[in-house]
């Protein structure tokens, strides 16, 4: 039977991903065959390169000289080969954008009929070029805005300065990320003594320059440049080399290998990091994520202080190391290299 293909559209920040992600934890059981997860911006949108990917996660081989539409054909195959040993598989292709939709296409063509696909995306209208059912995920009301809060820095807080935290929910907006991210910062400078809520709110209001690195997100981006402003020199450093990747997803020890910066150091930065809602550990040990949202903000920082020309020179250098043969002497290879 065919099963129809979801999408999950809101704006970015609103927790796509992070629903996405409790909803797989949710329906493990349910995929004997495993869930393969096709992240588009970790990939600049590169089809093949996910299409690869997915055969080698089935336990095919491929010729490197393969063209597009065999690949697709093979790709087919392989997945309804390990679903007919395995079970049944879920695949979630994540942030479709406008740019990228003739290569998502090709990816769905590549899909059996009877699987289980799950898209999300920022843009509503896309829903209808992918054939997919929609689903909108919108910003949390008030109240959720309030719990969660809560949750963080606690209610006893909050109620001491109930208008300051409507006016902080007007300033960054009712996105999960954002009020994370404040919350965190409130919940530790409320240790100190007479802090007020309010001084937190006026000062995403003064941040209007920052803001540029977030067109359409003046509050969020002004969180961003606060909690990234009350970070020590080398955990700026450490966070706007992040920028340097390609994708949302990273290795501690070839970040450490780039900055040059001991592994052990680095992983307590990254931790702290972690701690402060910039980053998030994933499964895999020694491996971090950042937001796509964060991770556009760390290049723009990267620019802003000239270090990207030296950021991608160390990245491209230590890739080359790994594959000569596929690297072109040149900064703009840098992030071909990482996703080759």
């Amino acid at each position: 039977d065919n099963i129809s293909p979801l999408v999950l559209q809101g704006m970015a920040g609103v927790g796509k991903t992070m629903t996405i992600m409790q909803l797989v934890h949710e329906l493990y059981d349910e995929f004997s065959g495993g869930i393969l997860w096709a992240p588009l911006p970790d990939f600049n949108g590169n089809h093949v390169a996910i299409l690869r990917s997915w055969v080698l996660a089935c336990g095919g081989n491929l010729n490197s000289e393969i063209d597009s539409e065999s690949l697709i054909d093979i790709t087919r195959n392989n997945l309804a080969l390990h679903k007919k040993q395995s079970g049944p598989i879920l695949i979630v292709i994540d942030d479709v954008r406008l740019e990228w939709i003739s290569n998502v296409q090709k990816l769905q063509k590549a899909i059996p009929h009877d699987t289980a696909l799950i898209f999300t995306t920022r843009d509503k209208s896309i829903a209808t070029s992918l054939g997919a059912k929609l689903y909108e995920l919108r910003e949390l009301t008030f109240d959720e805005s309030f719990l969660f809060l809560k949750k963080l820095v606690g209610e006893k807080i909050l109620n001491r300065e109930e208008k300051a935290v409507r006016d902080l929910f007007r300033a960054v907006g009712y996105l999960p990320l954002a009020i994370e991210l404040a919350g965190k910062r409130i919940a530790f400078m409320s240790q100190k003594p007479g802090y007020k809520i309010i001084s937190f709110v006026n000062k995403i209001s003064a941040q209007a320059h920052d803001a540029l690195a977030l067109p359409g997100h003046p509050g969020l981006a002004s969180v961003f440049s606060i909690t990234y402003k009350s970070l020590s020199s080398d955990e700026q450093r450490l966070f706007r080399w992040i920028g340097v990747f390609a994708s949302t997803i990273f290795s501690m020890e070839v970040l450490a290998k780039i900055i040059n910066i001991d592994v052990k150091q680095i992983e307590v930065m990254l931790d702290f990091l972690v701690n402060i809602a910039f980053l998030s550990w994933t499964e895999e040990e020694g491996i971090y994520s950042i937001h796509p949202l964060l991770l556009q903000y760390a290049k723009w920082i990267l620019e802003e202080t000239g270090n990207d020309s030296e950021a991608a020179k160390s990245h491209l250098n230590y890739y080359l190391t790994l594959a000569e043969e596929n690297a072109k002497p040149n900064l703009q290879s840098h992030e071909e290299l990482e996703l080759a």
